[in-house]
């Protein structure tokens, strides 16, 4: 009867397994790869529009308005001379107008 070698038979088969998980890690790249490039792109949307910043022009104009109260009181006076107290009457309101002009893109 011929004797088999067992020790070749044994190494055959870990090169065997190793080489099918590193295929089906191959085969599972292309899968994830997809799935991230598909989550940054999902995040870039959430941000909202991007424009090239060479050719967009944008025009803010922000105003505030507010009115206060201020109280000096004059030097001399018990609690103390030549304070200001400032009393808020309405409170600030910030508002902003803008315009932004995005040209057509240019297709060569």
């Amino acid at each position: 009867m011929i004797k088999l070698n067992r020790k070749g038979q044994n190494t055959l088969e870990y090169v065997l397994l190793i080489t099918c998980v590193v295929v089906a890690f191959i085969a599972v790249q292309h899968y994830l790869n997809r799935g991230i490039q598909g989550r940054v792109r999902e995040a870039s949307d959430n941000i909202g529009s991007q424009f090239d910043a060479e050719v967009t022009t944008a025009t803010y104009e922000t105003s505030r308005t507010s009115r206060q109260q201020d109280t000096t009181i004059p030097s001399g006076h018990p609690e103390g001379g030549n304070i200001t107290t400032s009393t808020l009457l309405e409170n600030e309101i910030t508002s902003r107008d803008a315009t932004e002009n995005v040209p057509a893109p240019v297709i060569p």
